[in-house]
């Protein structure tokens, strides 16, 4: 990425083209509140060992030949593809201090760019155009979008609804967590007192409903084991029980 600057790309112009095909490229894309209530019912979803919802893109939604493989719809991280927000340290007005200024910046190879086709990013002054200002408003409202989304996982992890899990298909072996619908139910008390806890419920349940679409070979819960380190696997589960509720954790 490179900081978007009028001496280096004045010239420039943006041609819109279809993100969708970031998907083979970019794998897991961080989800937003928004994307699971379009996608839930399109893709297995579950939720990273870091603690963010994202696609589980088993290799049979990855077909070379598929046309949309989103289902026609485009995350929100997509989306923003070439562009993003960044912290850049730039030299504060006193002269003498160094300060971080948020700064606009683009991937140089996207084929997104063009020297004479497509929407200007800087007019004759050298000043960002308005569609240049709107994709800076797009990448604000994208922010907010993945800091209210980490907000209300970290609701969830607080009141200890979300299981490490693994799962296995067609070779592959990937960590991750799921929601126990158990423990949700067990913790709507707790999720009641909690400032974003409508919010988190919300989010929970539609991680429930994109779990129901993880129909891998096999699901396997990691729990841990007393007098032993680190988790083991426990329950075996295929994608057609995946809603069933973990162990008891120890």
């Amino acid at each position: 990425m490179s900081l978007l600057n009028p001496e280096q790309h004045r010239t420039l112009h943006f041609t819109p083209i279809e993100n969708t095909w970031l998907t083979f490229a970019r794998s897991p894309v961080p989800l937003v509140l928004q994307d699971l209530g379009v996608l839930q019912g399109r893709y297995p979803i579950v939720i990273s060992p870091r603690g963010t919802p994202v696609p589980l893109l088993l290799p049979e939604l990855l077909q070379p030949d598929q046309a949309v493989p989103w289902g026609g719809y485009t995350p929100k991280q997509l989306q923003a593809y070439p562009f993003s927000l960044i912290q850049y340290p730039v030299i504060a007005d006193d002269g003498s201090t160094v300060e971080p200024r948020e700064s606009l910046a683009i991937d140089e190879h996207s084929p997104h760019l063009q020297l004479r086709a497509g929407y200007r990013l800087f007019d004759d002054d050298g000043q960002l155009t308005p569609f240049t200002r709107s994709i800076i408003d797009r990448l604000h409202a994208l922010a907010q979008a993945q800091s209210r989304t980490e907000r209300f996982m970290r609701t969830l992890e607080r009141v200890g609804v979300m299981v490490p899990a693994r799962v296995y298909h067609q070779g592959e072996c990937i960590d991750c967590r799921l929601i126990d619908p158990l423990r949700l139910d067990r913790a709507m008390e707790a999720l009641d007192a909690e400032a974003d806890g409508l919010s988190a419920i919300v989010l929970a349940h539609q991680l429930l409903a994109a779990q129901e679409k993880l129909e891998a070979d096999q699901v396997r819960w990691l729990t841990p084991i007393e007098g032993k380190t680190g988790l083991h696997e426990s329950t075996v589960m295929t994608g057609e029980n995946v809603k069933k509720t973990a162990p008891l954790m120890q």
